[in-house]
């Protein structure tokens, strides 16, 4: 098997990257800490902060993955993501623009499994968490 040269792999990426038309913004996982420097588990502590823009590829999908445990985890959308994103599977995604427009109420995803990475990006599964109007799914 032929590895690809620092040449291919720069074009590839430089594809990729300007494939993605839609803008995201990540919320890093953090958690409070109680007095003793321990997570708090007591609270919601948990927060996500979130930071600047950053370009994305989402693709809302239907999975027709069956299994008879039924403990496969389902997914929402998959997002596409350039190669050098810091990114932890216990972040949030809340998508801001679709094809260059502004949502009129972003959506946010919670990270359903592994970052996968590929020679030119990296790609998340997604849960959808909070509709556009911003309210919690149940």
């Amino acid at each position: 098997m032929r590895a690809f040269t620092s040449t291919e792999l720069s074009r590839m990426r430089s594809t990729q990257d300007s494939a993605m038309q839609d803008v995201c913004r990540i919320g890093a996982y953090r958690e409070s800490m109680d007095g003793y420097g321990n997570p708090d588990t007591s609270s919601p502590g948990t927060l996500w902060t979130y930071g600047g823009e950053q370009i994305c590829g989402l693709q809302h999908v239907r999975p027709r993955e069956t299994q008879a445990s039924g403990d496969v985890p389902l997914i929402d959308a998959r997002l596409r993501l350039p190669i050098g994103t810091a990114i932890d599977e216990r972040d949030r995604i809340r998508i801001e623009q679709r094809y260059g427009e502004a949502l009129s109420a972003a959506q946010v995803f919670e990270i359903v499994g592994p970052v996968q990475r590929g020679p030119s990006g990296l790609v998340l599964g997604l849960r959808l968490i909070a509709d556009g109007s911003g309210a919690p799914l149940e």
